[in-house]
């Protein structure tokens, strides 16, 4: 006759007391009424989204920074009279605020460093769409304080990651008197292991684009140096077009570098795209705007010269989506190959 032990849930032959636990083991009918009172297993933890952590880091970053203003507004801290101390300050807390929120985006995952750059851009841009609309200016100053904010937030998102990591779900085996490694297999599928994001190669594109954005001009003059007739240029009113034309190539193929190798082009590309957005827009907005024959072509053509809201606009998604879309090419051409390791031997 098998006897029910209530604690281990096994059954066992020829014995009164559990091997295992050493507590009394039940007959049939009172081990159903023994389940019939056990109180119900509680429900598994939610397990939150990168998307659900980058929401709330970045609502945190914003209520904090706009709650730290309020308190140096009440303290005299941004008074005319101090106006550069306030300046200051205002740059002070807005990183700070990023980094808090970069922290709690990044808690509970073990690779956090993409959800706390998301937030850090998503900060950022908020705060230069609020503080300078309709007059958005990208200066060097302004892109230094975006790189700061994406760069701490995620390194910020890292440390979250370490102070509390990530819950570890070991999957349940379905009987202990069997024990195989095949069950810790769920559904019989491998783990979809997500790849790491090469941060380097993206910053690499991103200032390969911008270089090719401002080095256009200079490649049509090398060109036109070639002996008459290789290569008709047109006339001088089709310069600003060959500029665009050139710039166009030189920026499709640095963006293949974002995505050659990674295995994931579209996340790489449209990580580069968003930096070289920046990169340029911020040269476009520092230096005269004759320096750049190609990106003034773009701008007559859709006639947004007169607004700097639609021209930083117009030029940072036209280069995010061609970087975006080289990048993912360049993943696709080229692949990431298995590397080759050395057997080990014996002999």
């Amino acid at each position: 006759m098998y006897l029910f032990c209530s604690k281990c849930q096994t059954q066992f032959p020829a014995t009164s007391q559990c091997p295992r636990c050493s507590s009394r083991l039940l007959a049939p009918a009172e081990a159903a009424e023994s389940l019939s009172v056990t109180v119900a297993i509680p429900p598994q933890p939610l397990q939150s989204t990168l998307t659900g952590r980058i929401l709330v880091g970045s609502i945190l970053s914003l209520g904090l920074h706009l709650a730290l203003r309020e308190w140096g507004a009440a303290v005299g801290l941004f008074d005319e009279s101090i106006s550069e101390t306030g300046y200051l300050a205002g740059y002070f807390i807005r990183i700070g605020a990023a980094m808090v929120g970069g922290v709690f985006a990044g808690a509970g995952r073990s690779h956090a460093f993409s959800g706390g750059a998301a937030v850090g851009l998503i900060s950022g841009v908020a705060w230069l769409v609020f503080d300078s609309f309709p007059h958005l200016r990208l200066d060097a100053l302004n892109i230094g304080l975006m790189i700061a904010l994406v760069s701490l937030a995620g390194c910020c998102a890292l440390m979250g990651g370490r102070i509390w990591p990530a819950v570890v779900v070991m999957p349940e085996i379905e009987s202990p008197r069997r024990s195989s490694l095949l069950k810790l297999v769920v559904d019989g599928k491998k783990p979809m292991l997500s790849r790491p994001t090469r941060w380097g190669q993206t910053i690499v594109t991103s200032v390969v684009v911008l270089f090719a954005v401002i080095a256009a001009d200079s490649g049509r003059e090398l060109v036109k140096r070639l002996p008459a007739g290789i290569v008709n240029l047109g006339g001088p009113s089709a310069v600003p077009l060959v500029d665009f034309q050139i710039a166009l190539i030189g920026v499709v193929l640095a963006s293949l570098i974002a995505g050659a190798g990674t295995g994931t082009g579209l996340r790489h590309g449209a990580i580069a795209g968003i930096l070289s957005a920046f990169a340029v827009g911020g040269a476009f907005t520092h230096q005269p705007p004759e320096s750049f024959p190609a990106l003034e072509f773009l701008l007559d053509k859709f006639q947004t010269r007169d607004s700097a809201f639609q021209s930083a606009l117009l030029l940072g998604s036209g280069i995010a989506a061609t970087v975006t879309i080289a990048g993912w090419v360049g993943g696709q051409l080229f692949p990431p190959l298995r590397q080759k390791r050395r057997r080990n031997s014996d002999y």
